[in-house]
């Protein structure tokens, strides 16, 4: 990626939330590669103009990789896993963990792109009565998390990415 031009994304997972937030993505003119293990879940975003890939591995050429799978497990399989895109012969610059997963899964994921070179950012996306609570200011604890690892946030984003306040929300 160069300095001046967008990162390349790549998601796996579009359950509800995963789905909205690529949704956000690509309103926001991002272009985002996307996997889900049941196809016909992000089918519809090619309308909106994904690209709809057949395996993970497929978007490990990606600057940026977001996951957002259901469980601990799913989450060792999509990233570490046979066919995982940290299991390739070349890797994103960063992963972005939007998925709630218990602590060793996270780790274990953070040793594995840590040993590749690539960034690691566990940005748990929060939801249920949590997330209704702290509706207030829906981008207050998103805002925490990434100013306690900016580095990596920066170092993968451009300037306006899109999904703050200035962008779509």
């Amino acid at each position: 990626m160069s300095s001046t031009s967008a990162p390349t994304i790549g998601w796996i997972g579009t359950g509800r939330m995963g789905y909205a937030m690529v949704t956000r993505l690509l309103k926001a003119g991002h272009k985002v590669s996307v996997y889900n293990r049941t196809r016909a879940k992000c089918a519809p975003l090619a309308e909106h103009g994904a690209t709809i890939v057949d395996s993970i591995a497929e978007l490990a050429r990606c600057d940026v990789v977001f996951s957002m799978v259901s469980a601990s497990d799913d989450l060792l399989a999509v990233t570490t896993g046979p066919g995982g895109v940290l299991a390739q012969d070349v890797a994103p610059r960063v992963l972005v963990d939007c998925s709630t997963v218990d602590v060793p899964a996270s780790e274990q994921v953070r040793l594995a792109a840590d040993s590749l070179g690539v960034g690691y950012l566990a940005g748990n996306v929060l939801g249920g009565v949590f997330a209704q609570w702290a509706a207030f200011d829906g981008l207050a604890i998103q805002t925490i998390i990434l100013a306690a690892v900016g580095l990596v946030a920066v170092a993968a984003l451009p300037a306006d990415p899109g999904l703050g306040r200035s962008g779509v929300t």
